[in-house]
Order: structure tokens, then sequence, then C-alpha cells
């Protein structure tokens, strides 16, 4: 898994964004949120 940051999803109004793999959007996503979504991922669900 890597981490890398980018500067538009186009989700600017809806910020902070993430884009796991290439089409699964989250957003208004918090610290705890991003740890939970990795979380998540790591687990396989």
């Amino acid at each position: 898994m890597t981490l890398e940051p980018t500067y538009c999803l186009g989700l600017c109004a809806i910020g902070p964004a993430v884009l796991i793999g290439k089409d699964e959007l989250h957003a208004r996503v918090t610290p705890a949120g991003l740890d939970a979504l990795i979380k998540e991922k790591r687990s396989g669900a």
C-alpha cells in the first residue's frame, strides 16, 4: 500500500478527499477517518 499526495481529485468543495485504487473516492476525510480506511483496506474488507 502506498500513500501519495495529490493536488486535485475534483472534490474541492468537499475536501479533504482520498482516492483508493482507481475509482473509490472518499470526501471530508478526517485523520481518524483516513486511519479507519487504511485499517479496512489492510484487513481485506
